[in-house]
């Protein structure tokens, strides 16, 4: 669409007009479409004469109780990527004029466990379900900062698109007055489950091993907790000093576990660290996942958030669910790799949607 956009305006540029008017009605009859989407490009050009201007349509007290456009980064954003979305002016003006009443998400199903976007994005009155797709689409990458938070993947778009979800104070969104912790994915490796370096301690392993005078050759302090580890897993760290010197293998354990996850369940850092002897790669991962999850749950709702939101672009689905519920959803997305050398995440785990 865009090439031949493009060959129309090198037409108009090269050709005389009675060549200009042939080629045009020529790839107008060929690409219908096109008509609509010049048309709609002139017809939004602030400098076009009788132009719609979506500006104007955009006041508050036009909108209320829709204002979650009035940041003016945010503003600036929602109008380009209104006149990038599909459908003809008719439908465009038709949002303009109705925006703040209409409700493009179905919040009740939104809220309700792994849904696909279909499920959720909704037409109103003349406004299509493909004209509110688009948008969404069109908005979900974008990430700016309101109200001195920045904001993730997909937070705008819903923020946008109804009136009864809205940007929060102190984290990401409320939706029908409950907050909201959003992660959302521009693509399909995911993203790590922190909110910030505090979440973690800093437990002194070096200060062990200086303590115990432990050989250079056992001072391993990058270590990994993967299930299929590409470097040193912390199991095979405690086995070593284990064998150097009694118990302290279990002390390595203890300060490693219960010194970085300070917010995590205690009952399962307790079972980590009491059966680690007796553990592979594998089981010891299916206990430290849940470990690193609910030291990030146990963060939120510290804050005040109860409901976390997963919301992946690629595979165009969502997973919303209580924090406290992490056992009913272990097979709707996937808990991944976790590092405790990553100088800027901690051991944090990665976390993203399946399909």
């Amino acid at each position: 669409m865009i090439n031949t956009i493009m060959r129309l305006y090198e037409v108009i540029l090269k050709e005389n007009d009675e060549d200009k008017l042939s080629f045009i009605v020529n790839t107008l009859e060929k690409n219908p479409d096109i008509l609509n989407r010049v048309y709609k490009m002139i017809r939004t050009d602030p400098d076009s004469e009788d132009s719609i201007k979506p500006a104007d349509y955009l006041d508050p007290e036009l909108t209320d109780p829709e204002t979650d456009y009035t940041n003016p980064v945010v503003k600036k954003a929602f109008i380009e990527a209104l006149t990038r979305t599909s459908g003809d002016i008719s439908e465009l003006e038709e949002f303009l004029k109705t925006y703040g009443q209409a409700n493009y998400i179905d919040t009740k199903k939104i809220m309700d466990g792994k849904t696909s976007w279909d499920d959720w994005i909704t037409g109103s009155g003349e406004v299509s379900k493909e004209f509110a797709m688009d948008l969404f689409t069109n908005l979900f990458e974008f990430t700016p900062s309101v109200m001195n938070s920045p904001r993730g993947p997909g937070e705008t778009g819903l923020c946008l698109l109804s009136p009864n979800i809205t940007f929060a104070t102190k984290g990401d969104i409320r939706v029908d007055g409950i907050e909201v912790e959003v992660k959302g994915e521009k693509s399909t490796g995911g993203g790590r489950l922190r909110n910030g370096r505090d979440d973690f301690g800093s437990p002194d392993i070096q200060g062990l091993y200086d303590k115990n005078q432990v050989p250079p050759d056992l001072q391993i302090l990058n270590v990994t907790g993967n299930a299929k580890p590409q470097k040193t897993h912390f199991l095979d760290v405690a086995k070593g000093l284990e064998n150097f010197k009694s118990g302290l293998g279990k002390e390595y354990m203890n300060l490693l576990i219960n010194g970085n996850y300070v917010y995590a369940e205690q009952s399962l850092k307790d079972r980590l660290v009491g059966s680690w002897k007796n553990l592979n790669y594998v089981e010891c991962y299916d206990i430290l996942k849940r470990i690193a999850f609910t030291n990030y749950g146990n963060v939120l709702k510290g804050k005040g958030f109860d409901v976390i939101m997963l919301i992946n672009k690629p595979f165009r689905n969502c997973l919303t669910f209580k924090l406290d519920s992490l056992e009913s959803h272990l097979d709707d997305f996937k808990l991944g790799s976790i590092d405790f050398n990553d100088s800027i995440n901690g051991p944090a785990v990665q976390a993203s949607m399946k399909r």
